[in-house]
């Protein structure tokens, strides 16, 4: 059979054209009807070459063409006719699907010169289809009108549910190759100012690479060499596909934006689930303007294999082929019309109006919910919050006409700096078949801001009633820190995985993660998630920069049940008699299973207790520290057997940590104490208990920094009461000044001396850099924030005495004093 050709027409040429005359401008029409075609207004006969087919195999070729968008209400046939509607020479064909069809595509039924020069056809349909009607005319001197006659026979279909309920779906994504990670693993968009930053990474969310929960965890990340900033420009919206390929779309809202060399504002980015590689899916129609539109988010179908996107610039919703990258079809939600795959050629430049844009998209069995951008922080609507909204989509990806549906309005933010809701940046599908939405903090169309944003779980009753939880997930450390990004993954006693700013917030963390909190359902808090800062620096703020995610479907974890690991280091115990030959440790046990976990076994003699009850249990995703005593002897490598079990007693999972026994000849350090000076801002105060473990007195006691840290303590010696083996006595506090950052790990070493100094030995005090603020600058005297020849002044005027120029706290001001000040010259 020989097919027809099409080309899609230029903006000029579609704004005057009436409905039908171009499949992307097609009539939309449904069940028995007579529809009206006036041929004198079709004017393109968009290349069809209909001669010597199977259908038309007398046909001289088309002069002009008609399309109709058509939607059954019955499952049966359908019978399209012009027999005696008119004196021209026509020709039907039906197609599946309202498309625009091309030399590849087959009608399912044609006809030409049944009845005389006109022609019917009977054909199959089935309801919750839609399909193109295609009506030709040929050898036309002079056109006129008709009605084309539309009559089916057959069962009807089933009437529309008014208030439908949503359905549950399993997940879709999956995994790519490329990364290596064999199991759960997250696609995540960032901002970033330098043209060769990533601005899109993956990372293994395997729980053998996460960290407890409220710590940052640093897990094995992919990136491919071309996700970059002058590549792909700023990105937001991410979906995986099925085969594991990844996209992630362009976007607008991050202030700063900008587009890459691959593609515009307008941009959908393919990502090669088999090598990376990067290349331009789709560029939707944006045009660059003042205000810079571009596009909201995307999400995959992976029955349907269709790729979903909202634009920011023309209010549509788009359905895209992934494989072709041609537009399937376009929704608009303002006026809920189905405008077929074109899309709006008479759409003016900017932004969609507030009310009239859609964000977050999300498919679910036969529906697409997704958000509209009602009000923001910085232009509230007295009356309408941010809503969610649905519309019927068919097998192939369309959307159905008069099927939009709402669903609900995010409820008001509880919070007395806003005086409105943000928008709806992303929407997911749980297990529990409740959709998950989640804020964005909005100030404008291109300005994000931070902390007045939630993630929503909204679930319907039997009688399609929503409910609105906006409490069951606290994200931030600093709450209501939503950044826009939500996915849910399907493991038994699984997460939610929300974008957030200010996951972690300095406090006693001394960190700051801006980017992935992972929380264990059915919600919880910082405390009990798992945090991933996006750019894997903890050291500073990343407010406003972060984007969204998505993650692959995976049914079962594929990492291990449980981690364990030892905190701090191993102490020697000592009792009244001296040395007892035993070791305390403490070990941190993480739940990675869907189990709670009862009691931890320890199933080894020279280990005690070896039976451990939790109450309250240890539910999945917490962690709990538990205290041991071990038995051995120096250099002795210990390896300590752990085992959950359930309330019923049964195995549930084993790990192992092992460590060296230390020889126990110098001293123990225990009660450290690391906090804050409420005196000096900047300034860190250390106590701790000292144990001698030496044969000697021991009179003095020294606190060394390590050697080119530039670290000062004040005082550096401590001249003790005699302390005998064994003894013990307080230290301190002393206070440190140091350049590190909070969270770095800083070392001391504990000097102990005799009275005659002539025996000795150190023992190393390791400790995390608390956040004690910007403090001093060490050799700033005077207090300007600079170091320089008025400090040296002040340094030299006090030589020889123990006043301010004693900066390592001797108790004299010296050349040692004066080197740290040249140490440290300048801002």
């Amino acid at each position: 059979m020989a097919g027809c050709l099409f080309a899609f027409g230029t903006v000029g040429t579609t704004q005057a054209q009436v409905a039908g005359d171009l499949c992307g401008n097609a009539i939309q029409a449904s069940g028995d009807t007579a529809i009206s075609l006036d041929m004198a207004q079709m004017t393109q006969t968009d290349a069809f070459g209909w001669i010597d087919s199977e259908c038309f195999p007398t046909n001289p070729g088309h002069e002009i063409d008609a399309y109709i968008c058509w939607s059954p209400t019955f499952d049966g046939v359908v019978e399209i006719s012009t027999c005696g509607a008119t004196d021209m020479d026509t020709q039907i064909a039906l197609f599946e699907g309202c498309i625009c069809p091309d030399e590849n595509v087959s009608p399912l039924c044609c006809g030409d010169n049944v009845c005389g020069k006109q022609t019917s056809i009977i054909c199959d349909v089935k309801c919750g289809m839609r399909y193109t009607i295609l009506v030709s005319v040929t050898d036309v001197t002079q056109p006129s009108s008709f009605d084309l006659s539309i009559i089916q026979n057959g069962d009807p279909c089933d009437a529309p549910i008014e208030d439908e309920n949503i359905t549950c779906e399993d997940c879709c994504g999956g995994i790519p190759e490329v990364t290596g990670f064999g199991g759960l693993q997250a696609i995540s968009t960032q901002w970033r100012d330098v043209p060769n930053d990533y601005v899109v990474n993956v990372y293994d969310l395997d729980t053998a690479g996460l960290s407890a929960p409220g710590t940052n965890s640093v897990p094995p990340t992919y990136q491919h060499p071309d996700w970059t900033r002058d590549k792909l420009g700023t990105v937001f919206g991410c979906a995986i596909g099925g085969d594991g390929t990844m996209y992630v779309s362009a976007t607008s809202i991050f202030f700063l934006d900008t587009v890459g060399s691959l593609g515009g504002p307008g941009s959908i980015y393919r990502l090669d689930g088999a090598t990376g590689a990067p290349s331009e899916l789709i560029a939707l129609p944006n045009q660059f303007d003042q205000g810079y539109p571009s596009l909201g988010n995307i999400a995959f179908e992976c029955n349907r294999n269709i790729l979903f996107a909202s634009n920011f610039d023309d209010g549509l919703v788009w359905s895209i082929d992934p494989v072709s990258g041609t537009p399937v079809d376009t929704y608009r939600h303002v006026d809920g019309l189905v405008m077929g795959p074109a899309g709006d050629p008479n759409d003016a430049p900017g932004y969609a109006p507030l009310g009239a844009r859609v964000w977050a998209v999300q498919p679910v069995g036969d529906r697409l919910y997704y958000s509209v951008w009602v009000e923001d922080m910085g232009r509230p609507d007295p009356t309408r919050n941010n809503e969610v909204w649905s519309i019927g989509i068919d097998p192939l990806g369309q959307f159905v006409p008069g099927t939009r549906q709402f669903e609900f309005s995010a409820p008001d933010l509880d919070s007395i700096k806003s005086q409105g809701t943000n928008p709806i940046a992303d929407l997911a599908q749980g297990p529990d078949c409740c959709l998950y939405a989640a804020e964005r903090t909005m100030v404008s169309d291109t300005n994000s801001g931070s902390h007045d944003s939630r993630l929503l779980v909204a679930c319907q009753d039997e009688n399609g009633v929503w409910a609105i939880d906006e409490d069951a997930y606290t994200i931030g450390q600093i709450p209501d820190s939503a950044a826009g990004g939500v996915a849910v993954d399907f493991i038994d006693g699984g997460s939610v995985w929300a974008t957030a700013d200010a996951a972690l917030f300095g406090g006693t963390s001394g960190q700051y993660a801006y980017g992935i909190q992972g929380t264990p359902r059915p919600g919880g808090d910082y405390s009990s998630s798992v945090q991933i800062d996006l750019d894997l620096d903890v050291n500073g703020q990343d407010k406003g920069q972060i984007g969204s995610l998505e993650i692959t479907c995976i049914y079962e974890s594929t990492g291990p049940c449980m981690t364990s690991s030892l905190v701090g280091g191993v102490e020697c115990i000592v009792d009244e008699n001296g040395l007892t030959g035993d070791y305390a440790v403490q070990i941190e046990v993480i739940n990675w299973s869907d189990h709670d976990v009862h009691y931890l076994m320890i199933p080894d003699a020279t280990i005690s207790p070896n039976m451990i009850p939790f109450s309250p249990v240890l539910s999945s995703g917490q962690s709990m520290v538990v205290d041991l005593v071990v038995s051995g002897s120096a250099f002795d490598v210990v390896c300590v057997p752990l085992v959950f079990f359930d309330v019923e007693g049964e195995e549930c999972c084993t790990s192992e940590v092992c460590f060296e026994l230390p020889e126990c000849d110098c001293a123990i350090l225990n009660e450290v104490s690391v906090e804050c000076s409420q005196d000096t801002a900047g300034v860190i105060d250390v106590s701790f208990t000292l144990t001698n473990l030496t044969a000697d007195v021991i009179e003095h006691v020294f606190v060394l920094p390590d050697p080119g840290s530039g670290t000062v303590i004040t005082p550096s010696h401590i001249d003790v009461p005699s302390l005998p083996p064994f003894a013990s006595v307080s230290i301190g506090p002393v206070q440190g000044q140091t350049s590190a950052l909070a969270g770095d790990l800083e070392t001391l070493f504990i000097g102990l001396h005799n009275a005659t100094f002539n025996e000795c030995c150190a023992e190393p005090l390791v400790f995390e850099v608390p956040d004690c603020g910007a403090g001093v600058v060490l050799g700033d005297l005077n207090g300007d924030g600079v170091v320089n020849g008025v400090d040296m002044a002040v340094l030299l005027g006090s030589w020889g005495t123990s006043g301010p120029g004693d900066l390592n706290g001797d108790g004299i001001v010296n050349g040692q004093d004066l080197a740290i000040l040249l140490s440290a010259w300048g801002p």
